[in-house]
């Protein structure tokens, strides 16, 4: 009972791997529109796509994936914290919190904003 539930995991991993190579393809295909300003970012993908292909192509042992050995596909998509490492860099999207607290610290931003364009224009006027 225990090798069938191991064996489901290791098939939903390298579906998840596969899916994830796919996606990979994808993005690299973007990234090579812009290739000359974004060489680092294209031998990023490239080395990702690369790392799942050898996990999917067995070199990965059996073993590994059953004693609990991260494999290279998952070591590079996430942080020492954890999480997705384009997170780190860039966030997906605003919790609802930041957004209301973001909402309301603008009123006297915007107010101080209104202060300097007045003071622009009564010295454009003068």
């Amino acid at each position: 009972m225990m090798i069938e539930n191991v064996e489901v995991d290791y098939a939903k991993k390298m579906q998840r791997c596969h899916e994830y190579v796919e996606a990979l393809e994808e993005e690299q295909k973007k990234i090579q529109v812009f290739q000359r300003e974004l060489p680092l970012c294209l031998e990023l993908v490239t080395q990702a796509i690369e790392a799942c292909r050898k996990e999917l192509s067995g070199t990965s042992t059996a073993s590994e994936q059953v004693h609990g050995g991260q494999s290279d596909c998952s070591e590079q998509t996430t942080s020492v914290c954890g999480g997705p490492v384009f997170e780190e860099f860039i966030p997906i999207k605003k919790s609802e919190e930041e957004d209301v607290e973001h909402d309301e610290s603008s009123p006297p931003q915007q107010q101080d904003d209104n202060n300097v364009d007045k003071k622009k224009s009564d010295w454009l006027r003068s």
